[in-house]
């Protein structure tokens, strides 16, 4: 027996490809903020709203005098199936990108994934085979978000954990901190395009490098997106969600570039040699004007980043 199915071969060329993201943090990282400047980055370039998908007790209206969204409140029950019910119907409505706020309710929210499991074990079946639907729902919702045709970003809990394992193997008397791990299913995160790990009380900046086991697994800053987000740390912005959306649409990922006057207050940076010079640069660039809000921005966070450094030098 075999498939009749036919197949269309062209050449490869990246073109409208699926824009996955997520954001993994938590509370009071600026993921809900992040999310919406991200979705108005991305709306620019696609021309549609945004659809919000609200599971955190319309936390998202907390802004909306500052972002224009259709919003829809999502109560329990937080089944897979629930989540694809969701999604699928912001799909109908022809957005340019939905926010789903927050994925983590999928796993271990009311009705979620674990719910789900204990529910079949109630009804008799045994420790094996109580998985056995919550594993379809899940499936199927990840072929759906593999399949969306328009841009997602996906917002996700993240804890501090500890990894137990090496004191069970007696190789360590007490457990390795993980760092601010993923709260929900790591299978929705491998689905992503890019991962950004906001640690919490971060403010939107993103972490890009770690050595904890749990946050390399938040992290996920595919070669082509890396020139875009290297510098200076600050920020996500909707010029990131802009530049993403250019690159899901088939067009090349480069790196932010300065004006010259922000060109020139970078340089005056680099030049500084002790704090008492750095404060002359910090006063040119609160007085100067010429800077768009996002130069300003990411002028601020390098302008902090050189102050540590020559702070370090001076103890």
């Amino acid at each position: 027996m075999k498939s009749n199915r036919q197949f269309d071969f062209s050449e490869a060329k990246r073109s409208h490809v699926p824009l996955l993201i997520s954001l993994i943090g938590g509370s009071f990282s600026g993921k809900t903020y992040s999310a919406y400047r991200l979705a108005s980055g991305i709306a620019r370039v696609n021309k549609g709203r945004i659809v919000f998908i609200d599971t955190e007790g319309n936390r998202a209206l907390h802004y909306a005098e500052d972002f224009s969204a259709i919003h829809a409140p999502f109560l329990p029950p937080y089944g897979s199936l629930d989540y694809m019910a969701a999604i699928d119907q912001a799909v109908a409505l022809k957005p340019s990108v939905i926010i789903v706020d927050n994925f983590t309710h999928e796993h271990e929210g009311p009705g979620g994934y674990l719910d789900f499991a204990e529910t079949e074990a109630e009804s008799g079946k045994n420790s094996m085979q109580k998985w056995s639907k919550p594993q379809r729902a899940r499936s199927l919702l990840r072929a759906r978000l593999q399949t969306l045709p328009v841009p997602l970003i996906a917002c996700f809990q993240a804890d501090e954990k500890l990894d137990w394992k090496p004191v069970m193997n007696r190789t360590a008397k007490e457990p390795e901190p993980m760092g601010e791990t993923l709260a929900g299913s790591p299978k929705f995160a491998r689905e992503m395009t890019i991962r950004i790990l906001l640690r919490t009380g971060s403010n939107g900046v993103p972490t890009w490098e770690s050595k904890l086991s749990g946050e390399i697994k938040s992290i996920k800053l595919p070669k082509q997106f890396v020139p875009h987000f290297s510098g200076a740390p600050r920020q996500i912005t909707e010029a990131d969600g802009e530049a993403l959306a250019r690159w899901a649409n088939g067009e090349q990922m480069v790196k932010l570039k300065w004006s010259a006057a922000a060109s020139a207050h970078l340089a005056a940076m680099g030049a500084s040699l002790a704090l008492e010079s750095l404060a002359k640069v910090s006063d040119a660039l609160a007085e100067d004007n010429t800077l768009s809000a996002d130069e300003t921005q990411r002028l601020a966070a390098a302008l902090l980043k050189r102050h540590s450094q020559l702070e370090g030098t001076s103890k």
